[in-house]
């Protein structure tokens, strides 16, 4: 079985039904690429986990194998399902013929809206930056260039900036 556990935005927001799953998992990963380091960040748990990074992910190789043996549960910042990676590793598990299970949680994508008072519909396509990578993706800058979501853009970090 592989678990896709999210923490939302910080330490406090780990839920029970998380907690309860690393009870009885063989193996515990959290992924780190997905949010950029932060103080807030910095999560202390009860239990132990391996750190893990983007190649780990996209490979999948070595977390659906374990997967298939015994429970695995994979942290992740925010809600698992926002990242395309885990979206992927996750339909792979499924061809393989494996049991997930998403436990979602609270991202930035779902309280960026609130907190600008701008509606989720008008960001348009959401894309990711990571801090650790030297050289972005092509998609990163094609959908920021994107014309049609150059006003929305705008707005937002004419917000942001005041």
């Amino acid at each position: 079985m592989l678990v896709f556990a999210g923490l939302g935005l910080n330490e406090k927001t780990i839920t029970n039904e998380i907690i309860e799953e690393v009870k009885d998992a063989d193996k515990i990963y959290f992924e780190r690429y997905t949010s950029p380091p932060m103080p807030y960040n910095e999560y202390k748990f009860s239990f132990q986990y391996e750190q893990v990074g983007r190649e780990f992910i996209e490979n999948g190789r070595e977390i659906l194998e374990q997967s298939k043996e015994g429970k695995v549960v994979l942290l992740t910042y925010g809600d698992p399902m926002i990242a395309t990676t885990h979206m992927d590793l996750k339909m792979r598990a499924s061809e393989a013929g494996i049991i997930t299970k998403v436990l979602h949680n609270t991202s930035i994508i779902t309280v960026l809206p609130g907190e600008t008072g701008l509606h989720s519909y008008k960001f348009g396509r959401i894309t990711t930056l990571m801090a650790e990578a030297q050289i972005a993706p092509l998609s990163v800058y094609e959908v920021i260039r994107s014309e049609e979501h150059t006003s929305e853009l705008q707005s937002l970090v004419n917000l942001v900036c005041r």
